[in-house]
């Protein structure tokens, strides 16, 4: 089971990672840690291209909150989901890539 600061480590090697996040595709990163006094503590991920977006948090207790969003029609789809696991996590950040990056 992934926590603390465990899970975040894991989240913030994964959205730096080049091979999930290539450069060169037109999509920008951003990244926001929250406080060190906060708890429980948070990363926000946003990505974003011309047409689409996607925003994760993820809190050190396993919680998250993303938003699909499509720029043109303003559709915007969010999820609760509790990640407990490697694979959890990685299905999740797939799915938030996946929305902006189509590749």
């Amino acid at each position: 089971m992934l926590r603390g600061s465990e899970l975040l480590e894991a989240f913030r090697g994964w959205i730096t990672h080049p091979e999930h996040v290539p450069t060169g595709l037109g999509a920008s990163s951003e990244i926001e840690e929250s406080p060190g006094d906060r708890n429980p503590r948070s990363i926000r991920w946003i990505l974003e291209s011309s047409e689409m977006m996607s925003q994760i948090v993820l809190w050190e207790d396993g919680q998250s909150e993303f938003d699909l969003i499509d720029v043109a029609t303003s559709e915007v789809r969010s999820e609760h989901r509790q990640i407990d696991s490697r694979q959890e996590l990685d299905q999740v950040l797939e799915i938030v890539r996946e929305w902006v990056i189509r590749s």
